[in-house]
């Protein structure tokens, strides 16, 4: 197994399946199928595992939105922990620091909205697509 040199969990469990040459599944992409953002893809788990590291950071839902120029952006739902009071405008800043010190820059998310719950469907998976 390939060491960790500060990715997120969803890198390791990716990289592990790689080694064992087993097939990752397309549900694991942002929006139906694959996402990209300028040519490039992007797993929602692998940001996800990032903003989790953010300890103000309860739970996140992050989903591709269309885009006339990348074809998707990255955003990002964020559920902030239970009493933690922060300004919203620089808690978006530090998310956007956070990010870009940690994933490549196509993966930083470009809108980031503060959510009171994560939305989850009848399996209790989390619902990417905005409708």
């Amino acid at each position: 197994m390939r060491e960790a040199t500060g990715h997120g969990v969803a890198y390791l469990v990716r990289s592990y399946l790689n080694d064992l040459q087993i097939p990752i599944s397309k549900s694991t992409a942002i929006i139906q199928g694959s996402g990209n953002v300028g040519g490039e893809k992007v797993s929602p788990l692998e940001v996800e595992s990032t903003l989790l590291e953010i300890p103000e950071v309860a739970d996140c839902l992050v989903y591709g939105e269309p885009n006339v120029i990348t074809g998707q952006i990255v955003a990002a739902e964020i559920v902030l922990r239970t009493g933690v009071l922060v300004d919203l405008k620089k808690f978006r800043r530090t998310i956007k620091q956070y990010c870009r010190k940690n994933l490549s820059p196509y993966k930083v998310p470009a809108r980031i909205t503060f959510n009171s719950a994560t939305r989850f469907n009848e399996r209790y998976k989390k619902t990417r697509n905005r409708q």
